[in-house]
């Protein structure tokens, strides 16, 4: 079972940080390393992590992922504001299933950015975290400047830390597998190639919300849910989906739109659970999508817009039984 560390900006630069943290107090040995945002966790990034378990094996040292509980762009680029496809919770729960020894968790700080590539590798991942050898996504880099991907294996050697450069994960539908390949196709509403290169339904979790209960009137009463702004979300459009609620599974049809039959203004999230009539107010659902049926549209009434429901309905429980 994983060990899960996380730290604070003021522990992040204790210089017996190995010891205190991960040896619990003992002599630390070092371990294997690799070190990103892993964003959606996707499988490039479980690619990386089997190869970080199988290096730990060889030598007989632990394993370890080192990731922050910020997005590193944030801190370099004040007016970047990051669209997350994982929570730090989910994004440690999604590594620490692949058998990885520790997960450390810190925040990146600005001095990190300043830091050159042969002082982070020196005085960070050698000195404070005992790295001895550091796996490296294909195209990752790290530290101040801008080197070929070959240089940062000559570099960890230059400060006693052996480096191996992972091979790039090819995935059977040809497009890269990547944190914004994801966010791209999220826009684009293709969720289900998405989640092909998550290896995973895409999922938001958000709170239960009081909404127009317009829904109900029509006889699709739906639960509206509050994600967490930072969250990345599907473009527009209606959603076949399913819902985690009360330990079950439900299938859902989902909307991610702005109402316009209503006149709404705002974009909502709002679920139709597909046999289930409780009252869910204040709890905590997850849905996740499975493929888009259409996008959103006006109807010209009410009468209109249940009609095409019903129809949205009957599409999300085929969808489901083809897949």
């Amino acid at each position: 079972m994983s060990k899960f560390i996380t730290i604070s900006s003021d522990e992040v630069v204790d210089s017996n940080f190995a010891e205190r943290f991960l040896a619990g107090g003992e002599r630390w040995g070092g371990c294997v390393l690799t070190l990103g945002t892993f964003d959606g966790f996707h499988l490039g990034h479980r690619h990386l992590i089997r190869r970080v378990v199988e290096i730990s094996r060889e030598r007989g040292l632990p394993s370890a992922v080192l990731t922050f509980s910020n997005h590193p762009k944030e801190v370099v680029d004040p007016k970047f504001t990051a669209k997350l496809l994982t929570s730090v919770d989910e994004k440690i729960g999604l590594i620490g299933e692949c058998g990885i020894d520790f997960v450390v968790v810190m925040p990146f700080a600005r001095e990190f950015s300043r830091l050159s590539a042969e002082e982070f590798a020196g005085s960070w991942l050698r000195d404070r975290l005992g790295v001895r050898h550091l796996v490296l996504g294909h195209n990752h880099r790290f530290g101040r400047g801008d080197y070929s991907p070959e240089a940062y294996v000559e570099i960890c050697t230059s400060v006693g830390i052996e480096a191996t450069r992972a091979t790039e994960f090819e995935h059977a539908s040809g497009v890269v597998c990547s944190s914004s390949s994801v966010r791209r196709l999220l826009g684009e509403g293709r969720v289900d190639l998405a989640c092909d290169l998550l290896g995973r339904r895409y999922s938001v979790r958000g709170q239960v919300v009081h909404g127009q209960q317009i829904g109900r009137t029509i006889g699709f009463p739906t639960a509206n849910i509050e994600p967490p702004r930072s969250k990345a979300l599907p473009s527009n459009g209606v959603y076949a989906t399913e819902v985690k609620i009360f330990g079950n599974t439900y299938k859902s049809v989902t909307n991610i739109g702005t109402k316009p039959t209503i006149g709404g203004q705002e974009q909502t999230i709002e679920t139709h659970v597909i046999g289930l009539d409780a009252d869910l107010y204040g709890q905590e659902i997850e849905v996740s999508f499975v493929k888009k049926i259409r996008e959103e549209q006006k109807f010209a009434n009410l009468r209109a817009l249940y009609q095409r429901i019903r129809e949205d309905v009957r599409k999300a429980e085929e969808i489901d039984k083809n897949i």
